[in-house]
């Protein structure tokens, strides 16, 4: 959401059932970090991502 859509922080806590604004960092860096350590879930993100966009 971050990425794509390029919506704030504040925005994605929100969407995802009022969390706060620090989850949601903790959370896009825990994928970002698993984005570049495990190909399984950096396959998943791209197949997910294509099935959404194509």
């Amino acid at each position: 959401m971050r990425e794509e859509a390029n919506a704030s922080l504040p925005q994605i806590g929100q969407a995802m059932g009022g969390r706060d604004h620090t989850t949601v960092i903790h959370a896009c860096e825990k994928v970002a970090q698993l984005l570049q350590t495990d190909n399984q879930f950096r396959s998943r993100v791209f197949r997910a991502k294509d099935m959404i966009f194509n």
